[in-house]
């Protein structure tokens, strides 16, 4: 009798396995393709949007009109996105006292706007903004009127000049100097804004106010907006006058000869609220269409809910 050892089998024995593992492979393979095929659908619940109220409202001493935008906040995946509200009521107080309120009738469609009868001097009071809606938490903010700037402008017509890379001819470059006193103790937040229009009707309009570009040399204490606005500052560079700003505006060929021009400076004083508002507004348009870039939360000063309450005390300086 022949006895067959028992390793003879173990080759067989040995690739079995294999064959049930390479099938079992195969079958999970098709099984995934099939899912893939019809879709698998994984569901993520987005949390649940509470509706707040969103406010915008810039104040300016010497504004004539007074102009508040309220709105209600939508999720992500409303449709109808954010909803411009009429029937609130807003009231706003100076100094701890009941100043002006604005409701539905105030309401002309985009915003709500009142005119006011005469320039209010609000510098240094602090002011309290109020806002209510049906159906919604009423939302509040606080801020202080900044004093009105006290500054000295000098403007020098052709200092020296400079190749145009557009139209590829010289340039003249006319000078702004400025110098601007700051407030002891405090954080002083300013906007720069340089306007011009013509005097003789034959080079153009006399009426309109145009706004003009311009520049200066690096320098800290100035950061130049995406809007064009210049905003000026002494925040972390000591507490002093803000003196010799120096900018550079191009103008015309001098061979052309100059036109007759009126020119005057805006220097607008913010609240700190303003400033910060502003400057998240910068971050946010210079990270927008960046992958990269790290999410900019936009400043506001709305408790239990969204927006900004700004102030600004603007001078008016002309220059000769």
């Amino acid at each position: 009798m022949k006895y067959s050892h028992p390793t003879q089998a173990l080759p067989l024995l040995s690739s079995l396995p294999f064959v049930l593992v390479i099938g079992l492979v195969s079958s999970l393979s098709l099984t995934g393709c099939e899912e893939f095929l019809e879709g698998v659908v994984h569901e993520v619940e987005f949390p649940e949007h509470e509706p707040a109220l969103a406010v915008t409202l810039t104040i300016d001493e010497d504004a004539q009109i007074l102009r508040l935008m309220v709105s209600k906040t939508a999720g992500v995946l409303d449709p109808q996105g954010s909803e411009v509200l009429s029937d609130v009521f807003a009231n706003l107080e100076a100094n701890g006292t009941s100043w002006l309120s604005l409701d539905a009738d105030d309401f002309n469609g985009d915003l709500h706007s009142l005119a006011l009868d005469a320039p209010v001097h609000l510098a240094g009071m602090p002011l309290r903004l109020e806002v209510e809606a049906e159906g919604l938490d009423s939302v509040s903010a606080e801020s202080t009127m900044p004093e009105k700037p006290v500054a000295l402008a000098e403007l020098e017509l052709a200092v020296d000049s400079v190749l145009d890379p557009w139209w590829e001819e010289f340039m003249a470059r006319d000078r702004i100097t400025v110098d601007i006193e700051g407030q002891n103790g405090v954080a002083d937040w300013f906007i720069l804004e340089l306007q011009s229009r013509f005097l003789d009707p034959e080079w153009g309009d006399t009426a309109t106010w145009w706004t003009e570009y311009m520049e200066g040399p690096p320098d800290p204490r100035v950061n130049t907006l995406h809007t064009g606005e210049i905003l000026v500052s002494d925040q972390g560079l000591g507490d002093g006058d803000l003196n010799q700003l120096t900018f550079f505006k191009n103008n015309i060929d001098p061979d052309w000869g100059y036109p007759e021009m009126e020119w005057r400076l805006s220097i607008s004083a913010l609240s700190e609220s303003s400033a910060n508002y502003l400057l998240s507004m910068e971050a946010y348009d210079q990270a927008d269409g960046n992958p990269f870039a790290e999410p900019v939360v936009v400043y506001s000063n709305i408790s239990s809910g969204f927006g900004h309450f700004g102030l600004r005390n603007s001078v008016m300086i002309e220059l000769e």
